[in-house]
């Protein structure tokens, strides 16, 4: 999808994060996929 990028600073922090076992930055949020992976 169009809005499905990231910049390299946000990159970095969303690494760091789940390298230091923290919660990802706000600026992440995860997209439900139910629909997507339910449908034939």
């Amino acid at each position: 999808m169009a809005d499905e990028w990231f910049t390299a600073p946000m990159v970095v922090d969303a690494f760091l994060a789940f390298f230091n076992g923290r919660e990802f930055p706000a600026s992440i949020a995860w997209r439900d996929m139910t629909e997507t992976l339910t449908s034939p």
